[in-house]
């Protein structure tokens, strides 16, 4: 952000009356965000897509069970954090990750 936006003033940014003037540098970095990160932004929302529609199409067998099992109990010999997304403002398991890498189906159970 600093290659983009003036340097803070003593009095803080609400010092001054008129903010306009801080409206053009923060226009400038938003927009070179936006240019710096749109591949990278749409290319997650592609993989989200796939894992999601790969996760729905799968279907429940022994061997998906145990796939399921085997990376859950990976998971818990590391120690490592459960896959989890945000959901209406909550977080949850990313089911659909885990399904989708597992071919386990959406409704299986341990």
């Amino acid at each position: 952000m600093d290659d983009y936006l003036p340097p803070a003033t003593p009095g803080g940014e609400n010092a001054r009356g008129d903010r306009r003037a801080d409206h053009g540098p923060l226009l400038v970095w938003a927009i070179r965000t936006v240019e710096e990160f749109s591949d990278d932004i749409l290319a997650a929302w592609a993989e989200r897509n796939r894992l999601h529609a790969a996760a729905a199409g799968n279907i429940a067998t022994a061997a998906s069970r145990a796939a399921l099992r085997a990376f859950m109990d990976r998971i818990d010999a590391a120690q490592l954090p459960i896959p989890t997304t945000q959901w209406l403002g909550r977080t949850t398991i990313a089911g659909a990750s885990i399904a989708a890498l597992t071919r386990a189906s959406l409704g299986h159970h341990l």
